[in-house]
């Protein structure tokens, strides 16, 4: 992504692509040379944008901020909130209404839909495939959230971890 009035570049990386020493040293280069025509890079990997969106976000703002003048800054439009389909605005109409199936220390944290709750409110649809592509779409969306937990790695360091299958959850997110 790149942001041409404040001159900054995003890249997401992963470490697939850019995890060993070849693709590290095209990447420097790549860098050093956009630096050269004014540009600043801002690297995020892939497990930071998935695991820590907002931290990821947080990051690629405040090199925009230090970068644009603050008229500049009010110029930016707030992010636009797609529009959702019939089916997907039945679910998430459903999820507001029905409010959390998980609701404390002995079913999960308080506020989290699991995603069987997720997939059950979507109307007219007995299948899960067509049910998961709704929930793509409201993820996509923005309009609900995976929950990222935290677990301890074997070296006893704590990490994110999107849990998989029936231990899913989700949370609705705050849209304007």
């Amino acid at each position: 992504m790149v942001h041409r009035k404040a001159r900054v570049i995003v890249e997401v990386d992963s470490q697939a692509h850019h995890g060993d020493e070849v693709a590290k040293a095209r990447d420097a280069r790549r860098d050093a040379a956009l630096h050269r025509l004014g540009y600043v890079v801002v690297r995020l990997s892939w497990r930071q944008v998935v695991m820590t969106p907002d931290e990821a976000l947080d990051e690629v703002v405040q090199v925009i901020s230090e970068r644009l003048p603050s008229a500049e800054l009010a110029r930016i439009p707030p992010m636009l909130v797609p529009p959702l389909s019939e089916r997907a605005a039945g679910a998430l109409a459903r999820l507001q209404q029905d409010g959390p199936q998980v609701d404390g220390p002995a079913g999960g944290p308080l506020g989290h839909y699991p995603v069987g709750q997720v997939l059950g409110a979507v109307p007219g649809l007995t299948s899960d495939r067509p049910r998961r592509r709704v929930v793509a779409e409201l993820v996509d969306a923005g309009r609900i959230v995976p929950v990222v937990e935290r677990r301890k790695t074997p070296g006893g360091r704590e990490e994110p971890y999107l849990p998989g299958g029936k231990h899913l959850r989700f949370e609705l997110a705050q849209v304007a």
